[in-house]
């Protein structure tokens, strides 16, 4: 009977459901806080009511992309041209945007992720393009010139955007103005394709976005649509005009008179400081600090200079900026003929064997 009563008390004392005192619930809440302390720790717990999926996609996706918002924000103003097609008969788009070191690397094929549609003789053609631009811009001491040939900057597919200038061939010189662009503003030449003006075909929220970004500069600041705001809340915008002004003595009957030079797109018209929202180069400082150009109705219509140290993308995967090498079909001034042409944008880094 004794042992009986010793038994029956005991388990009393270590029954949890017998816990009214102090000591009692001290211990309950205990093991309860020592089993979530585990579960943290652990993650098992969070992953078997559906983390576990979660889990294991947000390890994927952190694997695959390569430009997270938090290290590359450059590359998210780049789109998805996945599943997009210029045509039946051309390769499909490919773009890849990474952040390495210091600079952004765009690598595509060059193919337009909208319809091609042939303006020129020279049909399109995959190119390997790599293009790298400065992660942190600087702002350059001597503003120098938009090449006359070749990119100057990057669009937001991946696509090169060549400056306001043609080839000299065929008496052309700006060819918005020489209305030989196509849909999108753009055309290819030797099979590349290249945009001289404002590629609004690739955006469904162009007009009024004072945010978009419609290419990157080679010096690393980009190019903006043409709208900002009017207040600090934002609730009107207005467009930005370039001041950059045709040359009255230079135009007849609203067309352009060229005089026949390399640089005839820039002969007929000139920098006008206050007539317009932007500066030389076609941009201006940003309310909350920082630079960016501004894709604008009228020549340049991207860049009218670089405001920063642009970074040397001749060369690579066949991609060529600035001027072509000399060789068989080459025209006007390249490098190799022992002339430095700086308006072609031949510098000692791009031409050394003219520029020495």
């Amino acid at each position: 009977m004794r042992n009986s009563l010793c038994l029956l008390l005991l388990l009393l004392l270590v029954s949890p459901g017998c816990g009214d005192d102090d000591d009692g619930g001290a211990d309950t809440g205990s093991v309860d806080s020592s089993t979530m302390d585990t579960s943290a720790d652990t993650g098992e717990d969070a992953t078997d009511s559906g983390g576990e999926d979660v889990g294991e996609d947000a390890s994927v996706d952190a694997g695959e992309d390569t430009h997270p918002p938090s290290s590359c924000p450059q590359a998210d103003d780049f789109q998805d041209v996945s599943g997009a097609s210029a045509g039946e008969g051309y390769p499909a788009p490919e773009l890849a945007v990474t952040c390495e070191d210091d600079e952004v690397v765009v690598v595509g094929n060059g193919i337009p992720n909208f319809e091609f549609i042939a303006i020129t003789p020279s049909d399109l053609a995959a190119q390997e393009n790599v293009y790298r631009f400065p992660r942190e811009p600087t702002v350059a001491d001597d503003k120098a010139a938009v090449p006359l040939l070749g990119p100057a900057a990057v669009a937001v597919n991946g696509l090169p955007i060549y400056g306001p200038t043609e080839s000299e061939m065929m008496g052309y010189r700006d060819p918005t103005l020489d209305a030989i662009l196509d849909f999108c503003n753009g055309h290819t030449g030797m099979g590349r394709y290249h945009f001289h003006s404002r590629p609004e075909c690739l955006f469904t929220d162009f007009e009024g976005n004072t945010s978009l970004v419609v290419a990157y500069s080679f010096d690393g600041y980009p190019i903006l649509a043409p709208f900002v705001c009017v207040d600090a809340e934002c609730t009107m915008v207005e467009k930005v005009e370039s001041s950059w002004q045709p040359i009255a003595e230079r135009w007849m009957d609203d067309e352009p008179v060229y005089r026949g030079t390399e640089e005839g797109a820039w002969d007929v018209f000139e920098y006008v400081a206050g007539s317009g929202d932007l500066d030389r180069c076609n941009g201006r400082e940003l309310p909350g600090g920082g630079y960016a150009y501004y894709s604008t109705d009228t020549f340049p219509y991207f860049i009218g200079c670089y405001h920063g140290v642009p970074t040397n993308n001749r060369g690579g995967g066949g991609m060529m900026t600035g001027t072509p090498d000399c060789g068989p079909g080459v025209m006007g001034a390249c490098c190799g003929n022992d002339v430095c042409n700086a308006m072609r944008g031949e510098t000692p880094m791009n031409c050394p064997e003219d520029c020495p």
